[in-house]
């Protein structure tokens, strides 16, 4: 049974990354593939119908274990939160992605992407010639004023008498006018405050049995609405990884889904809080990822395959972060690699070959 996994390679630029492949001799870049859950082969040109090679930029073969070396053109196209088949020869198992390190970078353009022109400035335009000013018009000359018109003779003192008159009558009609007016708002004002008469308040009509019942089923509260129904626990598990997860938040939503009676569903969305929770430093996180790679772990691990290798390395990182329990766990799976290898296993002789 072969094993593959891909990791980013941290000597080399974004979007570059190694495929290891375990357990596959004679087998050569020519003929492996990564095929997707949606039918689809991984190419060069992205992913087609047909199974083609996949795009390899440099391989070697040490001690049982193929190296491949791969680009953007394959780093680009896989999600870490998706599940991929990994093919060599007539062989298959499921890729295993750890944190990849894509090429297009999140707020700025990244490798293979066009930088945007700057704004064309349109060409100046040259500035119309003024216009001739017009003719000065001359100032008109100023008129002479005629003389005022001598009076033949002085007015009569009749008709300044009249004037007079007039003039007093109008007064005393302006000052009987204001009187009235005021006398108008001074009544109206009186009529107001006063001798307005105020309608009495309603008649009280005492509440029936009946009538205090239909008043408490008005002000209590509408009955709530059925709660919307939980999402799967894979989905529910993506959406939580796609937001700002916390290592805590993560950790808590995966305990409860470790049990006996997990389903695949279950212990793949267990698996992916808990991997995202280990890669943030949470030190029980890391415990339990090493669990389910660990090939004596009695718990369900869903669609994960166990790897011997990834399950040393997170026993190995939660040992530097104080895990109690990580030493035992070591322990055992040390002498689980040491059986394997006697048995010929090509994965488990590698793997003892350079442990510490």
């Amino acid at each position: 049974m072969i094993k593959a996994f891909i990791a980013p390679d941290a000597a080399r630029t974004p979007g570059v990354a190694i495929i290891s492949v375990y357990g596959a001799p004679g087998t050569g870049p020519a003929d492996v593939a990564i095929y997707s859950g949606e039918g689809k082969y991984l190419s060069a040109s992205g992913w087609q119908e047909s199974r083609t090679p996949l795009p390899v930029e440099a391989h070697d073969d040490d001690s049982g274990c193929l190296r491949l070396q791969v680009g953007p053109a394959v780093v680009d196209n896989l999600d870490k939160l998706e599940r991929y088949l990994f093919i060599a020869g007539e062989q298959k198992c499921g890729l295993q992605i750890q944190d990849l390190v894509y090429s297009r970078m999140e707020g700025g353009h990244g490798m293979g992407q066009p930088v945007p022109a700057a704004p064309v400035q349109p060409a100046p335009q040259p500035a119309p010639a003024p216009e001739p000013e017009p003719d000065p018009v001359p100032a008109p000359e100023p008129e002479t004023e005629a003389p005022p018109p001598l009076l033949a003779e002085p007015p009569l003192e009749m008709d300044r008498q009249a004037a007079a008159t007039e003039k007093k009558s109008s007064g005393s009609l302006l000052w009987i006018i204001l009187g009235l007016v005021l006398l108008a708002l001074a009544a109206a004002a009186i009529w107001w405050f006063f001798l307005r008469a105020t309608p009495p308040p309603p008649p009280m009509t005492p509440q029936t049995p009946e009538t205090q019942q239909g008043t408490q089923d008005k002000s209590a509260p509408a009955a709530t609405e059925p709660a919307p129904a939980a999402l799967p626990p894979l989905q529910q598990a993506r959406e939580h990884l796609r937001g700002t997860a916390d290592p805590e938040t993560s950790l808590k939503l995966a305990l409860p889904l470790r049990t006996q009676q997990a389903g695949v569903e279950e212990s793949d969305a267990a698996f992916l809080l808990l991997e995202d929770a280990a890669q943030k430093g949470n030190v029980e996180a890391m415990f339990l990822v090493g669990q389910f790679y660990d090939p004596q772990a009695s718990l369900p691990r869903g669609s994960l395959p166990a790897d011997m290798s990834q399950a040393k390395h997170w026993y190995e990182s939660a040992k530097a972060k104080g895990h109690a329990g990580a030493d035992k766990a070591l322990a055992d799976l040390h002498r689980r690699v040491e059986a394997e290898a006697a048995k010929g296993n090509a994965e488990a002789a590698f793997l003892l070959r350079d442990w510490k």
